[in-house]
């Protein structure tokens, strides 16, 4: 439904409101209480809620029913289904009284045409203000005995769909009738049908197939205002048809199949307002078509079904009434006095044509014109001039055109004017003064053009990465066309050109509340890009730019209004490029800069990722660190570098270190390093190379290393004057070194600054002048200064006559590679003492525990080749036992052994058997935990008492058992079992002297270890 049926819809209602409220109120007659007597005295139900009362009443012949509804304000409704006429003896009497609006719907006729006022008396309803009645299709044809008795009804509704023809005398006793509805029937006018209707002022003739009107039919309707002829498939009109309804006011002929008017088809109708031609077939409208209505001032005439390619000339001349019209039908031109002396014209609306331009003075008449509608035309250009009348006027759309340029004096007129539209245009040039004289401007829509502002400075040879200092009043920043809309709410400059961001955008847009300026070529965001004097700023949006960089050097400064708004701006979806210039704005989205600022805006970035450099490439704003953000310390454009040859130099301004990498050069030596005063240190990379040597520590530039990446090279000596002062990095992994001065050494380990040492894959050799080396190496992994990793490869080479081995610094002490030169006298006699002391108290412990369990000089010998100290043998229910006690004790405690665990060290998938037997065979010692477990669930396994029967065999004098737990009953254990018991050595678990008794039989425990344990300090302390 259009505009127009919506508006009758509305004017229908309001009539029935305007019904419903003028007329004196009448206290209600059906209550509750008669709701309640009229169920158990009749066959009708009825229930009563609120104001609503509710009756059915069921037709036990036909097993029809009423549903009669009694609402407030005397609002009756009967609903039939599958009712007969006869039925209608089975409705209650009652006493409605006074009825505002009655309806009747999908019920047939009464029998032998009794009056319908014959039901209204039946239900006790005096008088009815408005009635709708739609009569049951299969109900007979609707005559003047049914219409009888409803002399002083005023507004009737009637559907008769199954009834083509109406008795022309049908109203012959309706003459109070003001009100006709019979819209969406299937009628025939006859000439007298609405003869006898002398007050009718509405009459409502829509959707009823209607092909003419009948010359006279309307010869009675003196007082008719209001005719609706939509809906049909009227062709032609001649006046006659109009003749006797003079004072019509409102004319609906949209929807019909008119393709031509005759030229004083309207001519009759001096009256006439509102005029509906929407969607009819008219090809051409005949010159002076309405010179007789002259009180027209509403015309409408869109969506044309065929294209109305112009206009007569002085169409709508001299109608000086003519408020509104809408002409949506393909114009392609129109003539110059269209509107000639229009002067009350305040609504235009031409859309959806096809004009290229306008006529030099078109709207010379219109003075008042308030709203005017130009969109989807094909508008080229305008003439300057074309608004030089319209001065009150308020909104203007001209989007979806073809428009290139606005001229300064295009609106020059338009003072007053609040909303422009000018979006999806071919818009290239706006003049500086175009909008020099509408500073009452409100919305301006410019999206979807291909306006860039160009500046005519040339900024090319400016350095961007300086422009925070650039000075507010510099050209960079000059003013756009908007500088005089001081009352400008919204601004949509989306899918344009724009390069960046205008100063009166900022500084002189004081009632700004919203900006879109995305999908532009914006390539720079600064922070005083977010320095908007309006107080009202909610939303700018530069997502979908070509932002490259973000610099918000400044903000920390920013002064804003305490009441200001939060500021919403949107940067997603742009290039950035992830360098040292985006520290700051990083720091801001992490909120680590001033907390005042970065309450005043919310910056969206969920969408915005790094394009470049390389590295960093879809890298995610939120996931990137300050250490990654760095910039080249020479300009592309600068013509003396500063970065040397073959070298990459790159400034983190996060710690102010200049980055110069010249790893994979081939250089043979160290370049002169530039010298940059701000900064705090060098961080040299100067890896895979082929140096043998580096600079002086107070050459000019390399004095400012503080990290030294010298790995890969081919260094073999390194000199404490080698090593800048302030050195806290050095990485000289994989060269030639053989050995470290005392001075290198000592600066290592006095440097307060240093935090990480790299020392591995060089040729250390074994020897005596290695030992600062490897205490400086065990001191510093413990200072953390030399990396774990770092720490676990570093090794020394041991060179004999024939062979070269390696051995790891973690695994050897300075007595191993430099012993001490001792008194060979003093050694012979502490190890005569030390021996004789050793074999006392072996004595004494053989003594003390029996059981063959010391073997204090069982010395190793064929077992001094085995991998482990000890393999355990355990239930897997006792695993815990090995875990929480047994492992930790012996593999960490005072003196550590190397055990052999069947769940880490056997290799999975292979034979059980040969597991058991080759863990044996590589262990000094097998350890036995015997428990109630192991007896039932390993014991008990055939092929496990095999192997351990096999393996056990032959070491019985090697064999440790540990009895854990309680054992149910030793008598009954397997003879085997007790043979092994017998024939080895057993501790229980619990013992207080446990861990003693278990240490004194496992190898290291022996008498001459314990010597070679003493010599070893010994050694320690004369070293």
């Amino acid at each position: 439904m259009n505009k127009l049926k919506m508006f009758q819809c509305f004017y229908i209602r309001l009539l029935l409101l305007m019904f419903a409220t003028q007329l004196p109120r009448i206290d209600a007659v059906f209550t509750s209480e008669n709701c309640k007597t009229l169920s158990a005295d009749t066959n009708c139900q009825c229930t009563s809620e609120l104001a609503h009362s509710e009756i059915e009443c069921a037709s036990a012949e036909t097993n029809g029913k009423f549903n009669l509804r009694i609402g407030p304000g005397k609002n009756v409704k009967i609903e039939c289904e599958g009712i007969a006429p006869e039925d209608y003896e089975i409705l209650p009497k009652l006493k409605i009284g006074y009825t505002k609006i009655m309806q009747i719907k999908q019920c047939p006729l009464p029998n032998d045409e009794q009056p319908i006022a014959k039901l209204f008396t039946q239900l006790g309803i005096e008088r009815v203000n408005y009635f709708a009645y739609a009569i049951d299709e299969s109900s007979g044809n609707v005559t003047q005995q049914h219409l009888s008795g409803l002399e002083k009804l005023q507004h009737l509704r009637l559907s008769v769909k199954s009834q083509k023809c109406l008795p022309s005398n049908l109203f012959q006793n309706l003459k109070s009738l003001v009100w006709l509805d019979l819209r969406s029937n299937n009628l025939t006018l006859s000439e007298s049908l609405l003869e006898p209707l002398p007050n009718l002022t509405y009459l409502d003739l829509g959707h009823n197939f209607l092909e003419r009107l009948p010359a006279g039919v309307f010869k009675n309707q003196q007082k008719l205002q209001h005719l609706n002829l939509w809906s049909n498939r009227l062709r032609t009109l001649t006046k006659e048809a109009f003749r006797g309804a003079e004072q019509l006011v409102l004319l609906d002929l949209s929807s019909n199949e008119i393709e031509t008017f005759e030229h004083d088809v309207f001519s009759l109708l001096g009256s006439l307002r509102s005029l509906d031609l929407n969607m009819n077939k008219i090809r051409e409208l005949p010159s002076g078509l309405f010179a007789e209505n002259k009180h027209l001032t509403e015309f409408r005439l869109v969506n044309n079904k065929v294209q109305l390619k112009t206009l007569p000339p002085a169409l709508f001349t001299n109608l000086t009434f003519l408020e509104e019209v809408r002409l949506i039908c393909g114009l392609e031109q129109v003539p110059a006095d269209l509107f000639a002396n229009a002067t009350k014209l305040t609504n235009l609306t031409m859309k959806n044509n096809m004009l290229k331009t306008l006529p030099e003075h078109f709207f010379k008449y219109q003075h008042n014109l308030y709203d005017l509608d130009l969109s989807n035309n094909r508008l080229e250009n305008l003439p300057d001039t074309l608004f030089g009348f319209t001065t009150n006027l308020i909104e203007l759309r001209l989007s979806h055109n073809q428009l290139v340029e606005i001229s300064s004096e295009l609106f020059k007129p338009l003072v007053n004017l609040e909303l422009l539209q000018l979006d999806s245009n071919n818009l290239v040039s706006i003049s500086f003064d175009a909008f020099r004289d509408t500073a009452n401007l409100r919305f301006l829509n410019l999206a979807n053009n291909e306006i860039d502002f160009a500046d005519p400075l040339d900024t090319t040879s400016l350095d961007t990465t300086s422009l925070d200092s650039l000075d507010e009043d510099f050209a960079i920043d000059t003013t756009s066309p908007f500088r005089f809309l001081f009352k400008l709410r919204e601004l949509n400059l989306r899918n344009n050109s724009i390069m960046y961001l205008h100063k009166d955008w900022r500084t002189q847009l004081l009632e700004l509340r919203k900006l879109d300026l995305s999908y532009n070529n914006i390539n720079l965001f600064s922070d005083r890009d977010l320095r908007f004097l309006s107080k009202h700023v909610k939303h700018v949006n530069l997502s979908h730019n070509l932002i490259e960089e973000i610099n918000f050097n400044g903000i920390s400064n920013m002064e804003l209004h305490a009441d200001a708004h939060t500021i919403l701006f949107d940067l997603n979806d742009n290039p950035l490029h992830c360098d040292c210039v985006l520290l700051h704005f990083l720091q801001f989205i992490f909120g680590e800069l001033n907390e005042n600022v970065a309450n005043k805006f919310e910056i969206l970035t969920n969408n915005l990722h790094c394009e470049g450099p390389p590295a960093l490439k879809e890298k995610e704003i939120i996931d990137l660190s300050y250490m990654e953000l760095v910039c080249p310390l020479d300009d592309h454009n600068s013509q003396e570098k500063l970065c040397p040859q073959g070298c990459e130099c790159l400034v983190r301004p996060v710690d102010l270190m200049l980055i110069i990498n010249c790893s994979y050069s081939d250089l043979t030596r160290i370049p002169l390093l530039p010298t940059v005063p701000i900064l705090k240190g060098i961080e040299l990379i100067v890896s895979h190379n082929r140096l043998e040597g580096l600079p002086l520590n107070v050459t000019p530039g390399y004095i400012d290393v503080v990290a030294l990446h010298a790995a890969d090279n081919q260094l073999q000596e390194l000199n404490v004057d080698n090593l800048p002062k302030n050195l806290e990095f050095l990485d000289v992994r994989h060269n030639l070194l053989e050995n470290l001065s005392a001075g290198v050494l000592n600066f290592l380990n006095s440097s307060t600054n240093m935090q990480a040492v790299f020392l591995t894959q060089n040729p250390w050799t074994c020897d005596c002048d290695v030992k600062p080396l490897l205490e400086f190496a065990q001191s510093a992994a413990v200072r953390r200064k030399l990396a774990e990793h770092d720490m676990q490869h570093l090794s020394c080479v041991v060179k004999s006559s024939n062979l070269t081995s390696s051995l790891r610094f973690r695994d050897i002490s300075v007595g191993q590679i430099c012993p001490p030169k001792l008194d060979w006298f003093f050694i012979i006699g502490l190890t005569i003492a030390i021996s004789i002391l050793t074999m006392g108290l072996c004595t004494i412990v053989c003594r003390k525990y029996g059981n063959g369990m010391c073997r204090c000089f069982d010395v190793k010998t064929e077992d001094d080749d085995k991998y482990y100290d000890a393999f355990v043998s355990y239930a897997p229910l006792d695993e815990h036992y090995i875990i929480e006690h047994l492992k930790p004790e012996l593999e960490n405690g005072p003196i550590q052994y190397r055990l052999c665990l069947p769940r880490r060290d056997w290799i999975v998938g292979d034979c059980f058997t040969r597991h058991l037997v080759r863990s044996v065979n590589e262990s000094q010692r097998t350890i036995v935990v015997l428990s109630q477990n192991f007896i039932k669930t390993v014991w008990t396994d055939t092929e496990f008492r095999l192997a351990h029967k096999t393996a056990l065999s032959s070491i019985q004098n090697r064999l440790i058992i540990i009895i854990y737990g309680e054992i149910d009953d030793f008598e009954s254990l397997d003879t085997e079992l007790k043979m092994c018991l017998r024939a080895s050595t057993y501790l229980t678990w619990g013992d207080v002297n446990f861990w003693k008794k278990l240490r004194a039989v496992l190898p290291q425990n022996t008498c001459i270890e314990k010597l070679e344990k003493e010599m070893s300090k010994l050694e320690i302390c004369m070293a």
